[in-house]
């Protein structure tokens, strides 16, 4: 037979139980939509980033970040889409993370390309002669040695299409660490200091906002 007090205790763990899953489902149901999207053109001004035969990597951002934003205020008019940049100036990236925090950022997009250059190869094609003196006046000699020939030449870049990172930030100072994360930065006396894992997922995800 169980006792009162035992019985007091089932029945409100029973009562308790229920309501433990509302609530989760309940927090779930109440998850803030997105609201605000920060739409960021990488770099600009003096960081012109990569260069093409007839362009450069700030411009290509710049127009897409652009025909971009005009594309999803379109889409969901319900939504404010802001720019860290409309035109060819420089903002750092410590700017940039300030600007998303302080405008509540739900998510960031940053846009960056790269340029993809024909790749150089050298081929070993032999040796040659070369001529070189020393000494100087009536002591200067004339002296011949080998050395090696290459051929090189130039074959396509195998690279094709785009690679896409989206980066849905929350509105906490991690986004501003993660942006704001520079191993450029004069506060960096030592390179040793930073020594990534290239392996690490987060590494990688960096390097797409880096680049």
């Amino acid at each position: 037979m169980i006792s009162r007090p035992l019985n007091v205790l089932v029945s409100i763990l029973l009562i308790a139980v229920p309501f433990t899953f509302t609530a989760l489902e309940s927090s779930a149901q109440q998850k803030a939509p997105l609201r605000t999207i920060i739409v960021d053109a990488g770099h600009g001004g003096k960081a012109a980033g990569a260069k093409g035969i007839y362009s450069y990597e700030k411009d290509i951002c710049l127009d897409i970040a652009l025909k971009l934003g005009k594309k999803l205020e379109t889409e969901f008019p319900e939504l404010k889409i802001l720019y860290t940049r409309t035109t060819d100036v420089y903002t750092d990236n410590r700017w940039r993370a300030d600007f998303a925090n302080s405008n509540k950022g739900d998510l960031f997009i940053s846009i960056h390309v790269n340029a993809a250059p024909k790749i150089r190869h050298s081929k070993f094609a032999g040796y040659k002669s070369q001529t070189y003196y020393t000494g100087k006046g009536k002591k200067r000699k004339k002296h011949t040695r080998k050395v090696p020939k290459y051929t090189v030449y130039f074959t396509d870049n195998p690279s094709m299409g785009t690679e896409t990172y989206i980066w849905a930030a929350d509105r906490s100072d991690e986004k501003e660490g993660f942006i704001g994360a520079d191993v450029n930065s004069p506060e960096i006396e030592d390179s040793t200091e930073y020594a990534p894992d290239i392996t690490d997922p987060e590494f990688k995800a960096k390097a797409l906002l880096w680049t």
